[in-house]
């Protein structure tokens, strides 16, 4: 097939999608959020004690936050960062929570592949997951971080309206999907982290983080963290 028979084809296939696309992100820009604000702050969502784990108190400040004050006031309508404690192994997780009521493409929860290495980490690892949270099976990432001496292990799962979605192109589909319908949804960043020790572990423990915290929230406030439809 001769490169401009190529090409012809290829603008014929994505031709459709890319006005859909460019469609769907000009309806972005006119529309007005619809998402209903939270009825509790995260900090009254979260409780201070779970299963085995009990927050550290005045801790979260120590959490080494790969984004910049500004900007998530600029993002975010509201963010947490809180330390916990496993009593029975005193395995340590700092939980960050980031949501915005505007998910349009200037105003989307960042991922920590994008802002971690913006403040000079280097990522490798970066792997798909699928967590059994609550009996559902949420879509989420792993990535290892590291500056200087300093080894993160980061997990995190994404949710935008009531769906969890995983990484850029379901982003930015689902954004466009319901900007057609004139809608424009908000969004939130669930991430827990393990600075050093064995990977492994550090992934086996956030997980049972998640799951206690997941199984000491009624479920109206769960639907908060996990929403209530989720896509591979």
């Amino acid at each position: 097939m001769s490169m401009s028979a190529a090409s012809k084809r290829l603008a014929w296939f994505c031709g459709p999608w890319v006005v859909v696309v460019a469609l769907a992100m000009a309806l972005v820009f006119r529309v007005a959020p619809t998402a209903a604000p939270v009825d509790v702050s995260f900090a009254t969502l979260i409780p201070e004690r779970f299963g085995a784990w009990t927050l550290v108190p005045d801790a979260g400040s120590t959490i080494v936050n790969p984004q910049q004050a500004a900007t998530l006031q600029e993002i975010y309508d509201e963010t947490l960062s809180r330390v916990y404690r496993r009593a029975d192994t005193g395995e340590v997780v700092m939980l960050s929570i980031a949501y915005g009521r505007d998910q349009s493409h200037r105003n989307q929860v960042h991922k920590p592949e994008v802002c971690y290495p913006a403040q000079g980490f280097t990522l490798s690892n970066i792997t798909p997951v699928t967590l059994e949270v609550a009996g559902r099976s949420l879509p989420s990432t792993r990535v290892e971080a590291r500056l200087g001496s300093r080894d993160e292990f980061i997990q995190y799962w994404m949710l935008q309206g009531d769906s969890v979605i995983r990484g850029a192109l379901q982003q930015n589909f689902y954004r466009a999907a319901r900007a057609l319908k004139g809608e424009r949804t908000d969004g939130l960043l669930f991430r827990t982290s393990i600075i050093g020790g064995d990977p492994a572990a550090a992934y086996r423990a956030q997980t049972d983080f998640a799951q206690q915290l997941a199984a000491a929230l009624p479920a109206d406030r769960l639907r908060r963290l996990v929403g209530t439809v989720h896509r591979p």
